[in-house]
């Protein structure tokens, strides 16, 4: 196990499902799929980076008969620049074909609307999903079973949306960023408190290294300049 405390949170505004961080420090068999030399590799190549850390995991557990996700940004809660991190999206409870998707939109990362996205502000995010919706981008709709991989790259607007089983759906998130990142100063208070619960030791414009965000494949790179 790394040297850093495990995490596990209830996230309290998603009263239908429960999040699990970093339960690669809490089960061998996670830990054998988050820290997977084949799938960082591949994240790798499609980020078109050298090398990659380890950011966090994130097991999520859907309760039947809940909400679909909205449109949303992963890189918005991080405090290291959103082009630089890549999610692995892995299902890991049965599926029925057709029923239940991640859904994507394809070309959203070029948009402005990436840097204006506040997950704290009702009246952007109103506006914003406007855009998306009159933007016209092609939406790739996946249905995922287990044993998919879909990689997402931190500034794709995406969502999922629920089963029609009756039974709790149980996914698997593995975040990646780019080996050697700086820490970003938080633009917003989600940025914020990810700083002060899992990178309080990490100054800002200081590499993005601790015992939970190990290297997982590649090389080290030359620390980016933070804004």
């Amino acid at each position: 196990m790394g040297d850093g405390l495990p995490h596990a949170e209830q996230q309290s505004a998603l009263g239908h499902c429960i999040q699990l961080r970093n339960t690669w420090q809490l089960d061998e068999r996670l830990r054998s799929i988050v820290l997977d030399l084949s799938l960082a590799r591949r994240a790798a190549e499609l980020l078109g980076a050298p090398g990659l850390q380890l950011y966090s995991d994130l097991l999520v557990v859907r309760e039947p008969g809940g909400p679909d996700d909205d449109w949303h940004l992963d890189a918005v809660r991080m405090p290291v620049p959103g082009d630089a991190v890549v999610a692995a999206y892995i299902p890991l409870s049965p599926a029925s074909a057709g029923e239940g998707s991640l859904d994507l939109l394809v070309g959203s990362h070029l948009l402005p609307e990436c840097s204006e996205f506040k997950l704290h502000r009702a009246t952007t995010l109103k506006r914003i999903r406007g855009r998306l919706v009159r933007s016209g981008l092609p939406l790739l709709q996946a249905s995922p079973v287990p044993g998919d991989v879909t990689f997402i790259t931190g500034n794709v607007f995406h969502r999922v949306r629920q089963s029609a089983l009756k039974v709790p759906s149980v996914t698997l998130w593995v975040y990646y960023f780019l080996a050697g990142q700086t820490l970003i100063r938080p633009k917003n208070p989600f940025q914020a408190l990810e700083r002060e619960r899992h990178f309080a030791e990490v100054a800002v414009g200081r590499p993005v290294l601790t015992p939970l965000t190990p290297l997982v494949c590649g090389k080290w790179v030359s620390a980016r300049a933070s804004g």
